[in-house]
């Protein structure tokens, strides 16, 4: 049996005849790797293994289109989200272009496809300002004080659940009122300003549970751990489903970036806040809030004297 690099030459060089398909076993060697050849951070080295494995399992021959097959493949499939194939869509071509820029490939077969278009409609509030008035109602009734700090990060901070997680009790200046933030993709922490009532409920929180040092959710199971990622979108639903709200954790980022834009503040502004590395991604807010601001104008010019 052929080595790893003698497979990738002979299966996917696209200069050389390409008959046949390669054994998944062979093929998972492959790629893991490239991945060991690659500096990824742990979540998105995960985020790549699994978009690998659903990329076998389509059993697809190793040819100069293989992307391009994987994609219509993906395009007939309707148990997935659109974001989810484009995720899954990323990721191979990065390996790819990973295996071009290593010499296994003599042509980046990345370039090969496009993404899959995304309806923007996504970017909505998925949480209405009701819907945000019963959550803090039923926590302040409940009294839990680590809830009641981790909702105040996501809705008031606009953390990304794997940020909150990864808070330390160092990176929160109740002086300065900022926290350090490892964000997305960043390698060292920014610093982030602090809203008031954020510091009040962190304060309770780790006065109560006696955090001087170390992370400020620590993991209940595994010492010296902090919470998972998995336990807090647990512990965001359960509060959800009791208040009745359908939505995931990640739809408080969403609260936290519609209300900034919905308060008048300019594109500029709210970049700071919400630290998106492009402003583009934040254009379907402001074009959301227009349409709401022309709703009345659009209802009168089809009122009028018609009937029906």
């Amino acid at each position: 049996m052929m080595n790893n690099e003698a497979a990738v030459h002979a299966a996917l060089d696209v200069q050389v005849s390409t008959s046949g398909m390669a054994e998944s076993t062979d093929l998972q060697a492959l790629f893991a790797q490239i991945l060991e050849r690659t500096d990824l951070k742990p979540g998105t080295r995960r985020v790549y293994e699994k978009a690998i494995r659903n990329f076998i399992t389509h059993g697809l021959e190793l040819t100069p289109n293989v992307l391009v097959d994987y994609r219509n493949s993906l395009a007939s499939r309707i148990d997935i989200s659109v974001a989810t194939k484009n995720l899954y869509l990323s990721a191979l071509r990065t390996v790819y272009r990973r295996a071009f820029e290593l010499g296994l490939l003599k042509q980046d077969l990345s370039k090969s496809v496009r993404s899959f278009r995304l309806n923007q409609a996504h970017k909505r509030s998925p949480i209405s300002d009701d819907e945000v008035r019963k959550v803090f109602a039923y926590l302040n009734k409940k009294g839990d004080k680590r809830l009641l700090a981790l909702f105040n990060l996501l809705f008031r901070q606009g953390l990304r659940q794997a940020e909150v997680v990864r808070l330390a009790a160092d990176d929160v200046d109740y002086v300065g009122q900022t926290i350090r933030v490892l964000g997305k993709g960043r390698d060292d922490k920014e610093l982030i300003p602090m809203h008031p009532r954020t510091a009040t409920a962190l304060r309770a929180w780790t006065e109560e549970a006696r955090i001087r040092s170390g992370y400020l959710f620590p993991s209940r199971k595994a010492a010296g751990c902090h919470l998972t990622v998995n336990m807090l979108y647990r512990m965001v639903t359960e509060v959800h489903e009791a208040v009745g709200i359908s939505t995931n954790p990640h739809g408080w980022r969403k609260v936290f970036t519609s209300t900034l834009i919905d308060s008048g503040m300019n594109l500029l502004s709210v970049q700071r806040f919400t630290r998106h590395k492009s402003m583009t991604m934040l254009q379907v807010y402001y074009d959301r809030n227009d349409i709401k601001k022309l709703l009345p104008d659009f209802y009168d010019a089809l009122n009028g004297q018609f009937e029906g």
